[in-house]
């Protein structure tokens, strides 16, 4: 029953990730693509009949392999090798396809010239114009929560260094996505579409730290007393630094470390749910444009 119901969940991941929210953003990373100079693209003929979408054929053949390995894994009933396709099958293929879609992105702008004309006002780069202050504060209310708990709480040394080293790694990472992500190449549709989208992109950032650090909470909170919630290291990370074996057997089938698993899963439906349905992609995907002026009438 707990595996069916695994089961059931990973599907619901691999669908959500590759069947809603990937086709929408490879065909929003065309329009990008598109509007590198949409006068341009109008005016050659079968242009945008044959660029105008970009196909999901790839997201969706993804999408099957892995249900098919999950199905398999299911068949043989192994908790480890549904969580080697839900996990690192998952990454790795997710990895291949944005590297697939961005080096089909980028040849395609190799054959559109740029644009003379600015659509998009590059207005000053600050957080503040995007995002307002009041968002970090769940931020960062469980950062100093994380903080404190390992500065302070009764825990193992070894563990208490295991929770920070993977809070400060993971927050490192998305930090730098935080700024990469602010300092992307405008949107050239327009102004509007342009803070929209990176206004977007930094909330998904946010709420993928937040997320981290409520599990960084977790850790720490588990790591507490003579008799902890997570007597085992939860990471491999914990279990490097630690000097103990990954405990791959409490991490299968002890319920305090299926809920990092469970609640990892929900949230990447829930991501792909918020990606499919957002406003700033129904807004890029509405542009036709096989409307755009000419250049004899720019």
């Amino acid at each position: 029953m707990k595996m069916t119901a695994e089961i059931l969940l990973y599907s619901l991941q691999f669908a959500s990730a590759f069947f809603l929210a990937a086709p929408i953003m490879m065909r929003a990373e065309r329009q990008n693509t598109l509007s590198r100079n949409p006068a341009w693209v109008a005016s050659q003929p079968g242009f945008l009949e044959t660029y105008g979408k970009a196909s999901p054929a790839p997201a969706f053949a993804l999408g099957a392999i892995l249900l098919v390995l999950l199905a398999a894994a299911a068949y043989i009933a192994s908790p480890l090798y549904v969580f080697i396709v839900h996990a690192p099958v998952f990454l790795a293929g997710s990895l291949g396809l944005m590297a697939y879609c961005a080096k089909v992105e980028s040849g395609l702008r190799g054959r559109i010239p740029r644009d003379t004309v600015r659509h998009a006002d590059l207005a000053p780069r600050k957080l503040s114009r995007f995002l307002p202050a009041w968002s970090f504060l769940p931020l960062g209310a469980l950062a100093a929560g994380v903080l404190a708990v390992n500065a302070f709480g009764n825990m193992a040394s070894d563990r208490a260094l295991g929770n920070s080293a993977f809070f400060f790694l993971m927050i490192g990472i998305l930090v730098f996505a935080l700024f990469k992500s602010l300092n992307r190449q405008s949107y050239r549709t327009s102004g509007e579409t342009d803070a929209q989208g990176r206004a977007f992109e930094l909330r998904i950032t946010l709420a993928v730290t937040s997320f981290v650090a409520a599990i960084s909470l977790y850790h720490a909170l588990g790591s507490l007393g003579p008799r902890p919630l997570l007597p085992h290291p939860p990471t491999m990370l914990h279990a490097w630094l630690e000097g103990v074996p990954f405990s791959w057997s409490h991490y299968l089938h002890s319920m305090p470390y299926r809920v990092l698993d469970y609640s990892a899963t929900v949230f990447l439906i829930a991501m792909s749910l918020w990606i499919a349905n957002s406003r700033f992609h129904r807004k890029v995907l509405s542009v036709d444009f096989s409307k755009s002026p000419r250049p004899a009438e720019v």
